[in-house]
């Protein structure tokens, strides 16, 4: 679905039911594996990047909140997948509400850094 380049990496962070795990791809080690927006460099300010949120399965539009620094003044919210761009770096929590017919993954909360995209991945199960 998305594919970095060598100048960049990406973060992906995946919640399941029970745990949470992080996946750090490096780009001179992982490059070709790794996900990311394929937003090119130059479009992106300087320690600003893209947060993608992904829930599972793709077609359940399952809502959530994206928090930044613990502060609630900063947050997003929406349903299914998206992808916020511009997004500051910082540390970032995501908080997946129910959906009809599903258990929601628990909250994960990572780090936004510089040169990489960063990509929370909830996975729903069915009741």
């Amino acid at each position: 679905m998305y594919r970095s380049g060598a100048d960049k990496g990406a973060m992906t962070v995946v919640a399941g039911r029970a745990a949470a795990m992080v996946l750090l791809c490096v780009p001179a080690l992982l490059c070709a594996g790794c996900p990311a927006t394929g937003t090119p460099p130059s479009e992106t300010p300087a320690g600003r990047g893209t947060v993608v949120v992904s829930p599972e399965p793709d077609s359940l539009m399952a809502p959530w909140i994206l928090t930044r620094d613990d502060i609630r003044q900063d947050s997003w919210s929406g349903m299914g997948e998206t992808q916020l761009r511009q997004m500051s770096r910082g540390e970032y929590t995501i908080e997946w509400s129910p959906a009809n017919g599903f258990v929601e993954p628990p909250p994960i909360t990572a780090a936004h850094v510089p040169e990489a995209d960063l990509t929370f991945t909830g996975s729903y199960t069915p009741e």
